[in-house]
This record gives C-alpha cells, structure tokens and sequence, in this order.
C-alpha cells in the first residue's frame, strides 16, 4: 500500500520485544523512486543514537495507534552497525547492514 512519507514520519518503530523509536526521516534512491532506509531514532534506550532500517522489515501498520510493527529484535538494533544519517550511505556500509540483518541486499537481486 502507498503511504505519503508525512504519514510515517514520528511513526514509532515496535520491535517483537518491544519499542526501537521513532521515524526521523528516509533515504530515498532517486534514480529507482523507492525508500532504501528508515532513519530511526532510537530515544533514550539507545542513547538517542539514529539506526537504518530497511522497509523489507516493516511488517503492519497501525495508523490509528501511529506504530509500525518491524520483523526485528531490540538487540538486532543494539548491535547494528553505525550510521552516519546526515551523510549518504555507502555500498560498504550497505553491506554492513544488510549482512547484519540477513537481509538479501537489494542490489544483487534481479528482475
């Protein structure tokens, strides 16, 4: 389903073991037209620290209670690899993240 990007923005993330934070912003592939990352900030659980998740891990959104359930852990966002979310992301760091998750990475898939 499309969701204007100002209906996610503040949505907080709900990890299976509980909250991870809120959406701050997205990093959009402009040549594909589609959101690669969520830029989520994690509050005070996680020193306020700023983590990447792709949308391939959100699995149900509740607009009403403006949460979006992510097929993800706490500790999985813990021991992510760090992010510099006021720069553009690299195709290494790509691979950091994507390998952390287990996430096949976008960029190898075809058709």
């Amino acid at each position: 389903m499309l969701k204007p990007f100002q209906t996610l923005r503040g949505c907080t993330l709900a990890a299976s073991d509980g909250e991870i934070g809120t959406v701050r912003e997205f990093y959009f592939d402009d040549e594909h037209w589609i959101v690669r990352y969520y830029v989520v900030n994690t509050g005070s659980w996680l020193m306020q620290r700023e983590v990447l998740i792709a949308p391939r891990a959100l699995s149900e959104v509740d607009q009403q209670g403006n949460t979006i359930a992510v097929n993800l852990t706490r500790e999985q966002v813990r021991e992510s690899p760090l992010a510099e979310t006021d720069k553009p992301i690299s195709r290494q760091q790509e691979a950091e993240l994507h390998h952390h998750y287990g996430w096949e990475p976008y960029w190898s898939l075809t058709g």
